[in-house]
């Protein structure tokens, strides 16, 4: 299950071109994300009243921005 799971998020960032070790960092920071915020939302801990799916999308903008500029800044230095 494991290994089908980094399969899936290794084609899903696919097309940011990362080498294999970026890859392996930016799916990192990708579970770590999605694993806090499920995390947090089953433990209560979103108890204010705000849209929770709001706050995912803009959490998932943030880092989908992060990989961007990550991707150029690797693009612009090789």
């Amino acid at each position: 299950m494991a290994e089908e799971l980094l399969e899936l998020l290794l084609a899903a960032i696919q097309p940011y071109g990362f080498g294999p070790e970026d890859a392996l960092h930016a799916i990192r920071a990708l579970r770590s994300v999605l694993h806090g915020f499920v995390d947090l939302e089953i433990a209560g801990g979103f108890g204010l009243d705000l849209d929770r799916d709001e706050s995912f999308r803009r959490l998932m903008e943030t880092l989908l921005s992060g990989l961007h500029a990550q991707r150029d800044k690797l693009t612009v230095n090789s």
